[in-house]
């Protein structure tokens, strides 16, 4: 059965059985050099990687390295404007953490009490802005 008090738990098994696919539920995600991946492992099926310049993942999209991770976001965008998933969720490639406390510390660039399966969750809203 489905883990009602677990929503996230729910979404990460309908993954993986293909339930919910790309049309429904895309994680873009731009990644840097040496960025480790492993933290969206469990939404590969519906994951989209983009790297800047050399990049060693398996299906990735190379870009030119121009404008950061808004450049990838943007083409993105507008590339698949037609065709984008009914919740598309942008992230960058280091693993999510709390905070932003700038250089030379960084964070992950979440606010505290908000975790990725926030921003994948639908009944949240059409658009998550914690």
């Amino acid at each position: 059965g489905t883990c009602v008090a677990c929503p996230e738990a729910a979404r990460l098994a309908s993954i993986r059985a293909g339930r919910i696919d790309k049309s429904q539920l895309e994680l873009v995600v731009v990644r840097g050099a040496r960025e480790d991946l492993g933290w969206s492992e469990a939404y590969a099926a519906v994951r989209t990687v983009y790297c800047h310049g050399a990049c060693d993942t398996p299906g990735a999209i190379v870009l030119p390295n121009v404008g950061l991770e808004a450049h990838a976001y943007l083409h993105h965008l507008v590339s698949r404007y037609d065709s984008l998933a009914d919740r598309t969720v942008f992230m960058h490639g280091r693993e999510p953490t709390c905070g932003f406390f700038g250089e030379p510390v960084r964070g992950g660039h979440l606010l505290l009490n908000v975790s990725v399966a926030d921003y994948m969750d639908p009944a949240l809203g059409e658009t998550f802005m914690p």
